[in-house]
């Protein structure tokens, strides 16, 4: 007659019991993480790209040629003056088309005239030339035409008519989703068309820069 076979073996050893964190311990793994990469995150400084297009929006701050000191008895030069303006219009992803109004003037000591100006108003398109891989800069170029006033306060010249163009090209970087800095210089003029007194006068051509902040929405 045989042996039955001996019981199976039973482990003394108490299982593992399950960790559970302190609340303390809890608490701290369910703050938020203040660090690099989810400041980053929460910006959209990372993983975006631009909108495709929108309603845009622009301020512009530079140079501009000076057809106004043609009333200045003192100053007859093509020096570019300073000037600030206003775009507005609509943006598809590579072009926009806007409309603008720009204020540009200077002074001039021991002339007939104490402060010349101009205000212009602007139709013109902007294009993308070039766009890096991640779509965040742009090599663009830009092309606008438009109507203005030119006149000199403390002279006896009336506003005179003009018409002012610029070709530039720049550059645009986007800093956000729907923000961007756009410069841009090249080849700016003024032309008078009528003078207060009847003649025709001479047009100017400089340098024309300038820089500023845009919106597309």
């Amino acid at each position: 007659m045989g042996t039955l076979p001996p019981p199976p073996a039973v482990s003394t050893s108490a299982a593992p019991s399950p960790t559970i964190a302190s609340p303390a311990t809890a608490a701290v793994e369910a703050e938020p993480r203040f660090d690099a990469a989810s400041i980053r995150r929460a910006l959209r400084l990372t993983e975006w790209t631009p909108v495709d297009g929108g309603f845009f929006v622009a301020a512009t701050l530079g140079l501009g040629p000076n057809a106004a000191a043609l009333f200045a008895d003192s100053n007859r030069d093509p020096t570019p003056l300073l000037r600030g303006g206003l775009l507005i219009g609509g943006q598809t992803s590579r072009f926009a088309v806007h409309a603008g109004l720009e204020y540009m003037g200077g002074d001039v000591l021991g002339g007939g005239s104490s402060h010349f100006g101009a205000v212009l108003f602007w139709l013109g398109t902007t294009g993308a030339l070039w766009r890096s891989s991640d779509g965040r800069a742009e090599l663009i170029g830009s092309l606008r035409l438009g109507p203005g006033v030119a006149f000199g306060f403390g002279s006896s010249s009336t506003p005179s008519a003009l018409i002012g163009y610029e070709l530039m090209p720049g550059l645009r970087y986007h800093l956000h989703p729907h923000v961007s800095l756009m410069a841009q210089a090249g080849l700016g003029g003024e032309y008078v068309v009528h003078t207060g007194s009847g003649s025709v006068a001479i047009g100017v051509h400089t340098l024309a820069a300038w820089i500023g902040p845009a919106l597309v929405l």
